[in-house]
């Protein structure tokens, strides 16, 4: 389907920038097996698991046009599109990005998909990733990397605090042993290796 056949609308948002605020009702509890990255399997078949996005953004950067190359897989679930937000990006730049994001996310979330919220950005655009993200909300992921364990705690969180409750949905994907090790001391945390991705079409 083209860009001009989906609705150009505006979703409603909690915040003075207008990001598209994620709604609760279609909040992602659990990941529908298999976990697959969007790009390894043809896009014309179909998945009836979960997309995740932590992949080289050429890969997905054409869903901003054809946001329901998404909805056609069949897919129960997506962890939000991870459009890359460096440290040395213009807060601009980053804002946008976000309100991407959060815009595919809510557009997907009007078609029946449940949502995961998408924490794996740079340092210094944390608080501004949390725009759209409700009160409330429990479900979030991120990539990890054995370098940066401080960051999965740091998002962890983040999470637990927009939640308002530890009892959060967290997966971290990827990452090697020292990412595992951290992730198997907490049991809100679920860790699914990279290799586990590849799938079949159904």
């Amino acid at each position: 389907m083209a860009r001009n056949m989906v609705p150009d609308t505006l979703f409603p948002s909690d915040n003075q920038q207008g990001v598209p605020v994620l709604d609760l009702a279609r909040e992602c509890e659990l990941v529908d097996m298999p976990l697959a990255a969007w790009g390894s399997v043809a896009r014309a078949s179909k998945m009836l698991g979960t997309w995740h996005f932590y992949t080289d953004d050429y890969r997905f950067s054409a869903l901003w046009d054809k946001p329901h190359t998404v909805v056609n897989t069949g897919c129960r679930a997506v962890v939000e599109v991870n459009f890359t937000i460096s440290e040395q990006m213009p807060y601009p730049v980053a804002l946008y990005k976000i309100y991407q994001k959060r815009w595919l996310s809510r557009y997907w979330q009007s078609q029946g998909i449940r949502v995961i919220a998408d924490l794996n950005v740079a340092r210094p655009f944390r608080e501004l990733n949390m725009l759209g993200i409700p009160t409330g909300w429990k479900s979030y992921a991120t990539h990890g990397y054995n370098d940066r364990i401080p960051d999965l705690e740091e998002e962890f969180k983040a999470a637990t605090k927009r939640a308002g409750t530890k009892s959060v949905y967290f997966l971290v994907y990827g990452g090697g042993a020292a990412v595992k090790e951290y992730c198997n001391t907490n049991p809100y945390i679920v860790h699914i290796d990279e290799y586990r991705e590849a799938v079949k079409a159904a």
